[in-house]
């Protein structure tokens, strides 16, 4: 532990140079071991299945999540009350294995990255009720706005896409690649931002293509980022000012978590390197997620799963390392983190975090 001019952190007295102390009983009651604020775990709740997601509806107040049962091919889709984690409404579809799942004003969407030919999208009501289905097969990100539906594919060489849809179902632009490999994508009004990489192997290059949100015509440069022997970008975050990636980096063989805040033109703001999570393990990001007041990254491990919280200058403010695997999380703009994760090979774990 950690001494101060007046007495030793941990010992349940504030000291001066302490900003709390509550004898370290519990590293998630809002008062970290190194006597400075964290997170306050809420709620966590084990459910059957496996492959969990959880977005927040930003338009109501709730959370979607889901799990997936492996055996019988079916999504098991949830409503929760955002302060207990307790399930309002739970119904169960036949569906093959969800890859994205986004939550629109008044509809919820999942994907999957099969070849299954027409409805390829299992479109559900805020009442869980099932719609009719639209899309195209071998999605493996989608991303829903007030107006339209953005399906992400990717081909083995490179040749993938980017598909807009209204709600009714009907095509309005379909973008195909022509140079990189792209795996993510968000979107503001205007713009369509897509992370990837220039190649999948030693010398690829970090790429953010932008496209025009209203016709996808493409918006010249692509920006590009060299760090490392390889660079691919995982996932992608919309601030208010400025885009967060995060970023898969191989450097001397050794797999790292490159974090990086971008202007909305593409000039760099801020950076930073993370070489391992908290058990000195190479780290894998999965996904990031932002607010006004903090940055979540996701990430794996050979061992488990864990987040990073940042400051919007992506200054560490807390590393969460746990045993599992399959890590998926979201944000609310309340300042709590929701977090879903494989815990074994039946049982997935929910958990919600306030931020101080």
């Amino acid at each position: 532990m950690p001494d101060t001019e007046d007495g030793e952190c941990g010992d349940g007295k504030l000291d001066s140079e302490e900003l709390c102390d509550d004898g370290n009983e519990n590293n998630l009651d809002g008062c970290q071991e190194d006597c400075k604020p964290g997170p306050v775990m809420v709620w966590c709740h084990d459910i059957n299945g496996r492959e969990p997601k959880v977005e927040v509806s930003h338009w109501h107040n709730t959370i979607v999540s889901s799990t997936y049962d492996i055996f019988d091919e079916r999504v098991n889709v949830r409503l929760l009350n955002p302060e207990t984690g307790i399930a309002e409404s739970d119904f169960s579809f036949e569906f093959p294995l969800p890859s994205s799942v986004a939550v629109a004003p008044d509809k919820i969407i999942f994907s999957h990255g099969k070849d299954t030919g027409v409805d390829d999208f299992l479109v559900l009501d805020l009442a869980l009720n099932q719609l009719p289905g639209f899309g195209k097969a071998g999605v493996v990100e989608i991303s829903a706005s007030e107006n339209q539906v953005l399906a992400l594919s990717v081909g083995s060489f490179g040749d993938g896409g980017v598909q807009s849809f209204t709600y009714a179902g009907e095509e309005t632009w379909i973008h195909a690649f022509t140079d990189g490999y792209f795996g993510s994508l968000v979107q503001s009004d205007e713009i369509v931002y897509i992370g990837g990489t220039s190649v999948p192997e030693p010398g690829g290059e970090c790429l953010v293509s932008r496209l025009d949100a209203t016709s996808g015509f493409p918006l010249n440069p692509v920006w590009s980022l060299d760090y490392g022997d390889f660079c691919q970008v995982r996932d992608l975050s919309l601030g208010e000012e400025e885009l967060y990636l995060a970023n898969g980096l191989l450097e001397n063989e050794v797999q790292k978590i490159a974090l990086v805040s971008l202007t909305l033109e593409g000039t760099l703001k801020y950076y930073s390197l993370v070489e391992s999570d908290t058990t000195g393990e190479a780290a894998v990001p999965t996904k990031i997620n932002s607010t006004k007041n903090f940055v979540v990254t996701s990430y794996r491990t050979p061992s488990g799963v864990g987040i990073l919280t940042t400051t919007p200058e992506l200054e560490l403010l807390w590393n969460y390392h746990t045993p599992g695997k399959n890590i998926t999380s979201t944000v609310s703009s309340s300042d709590s983190i929701y977090l879903a994760w494989e815990i074994d090979t039946s049982t997935s774990r929910m958990c919600r975090f306030n931020m101080n």
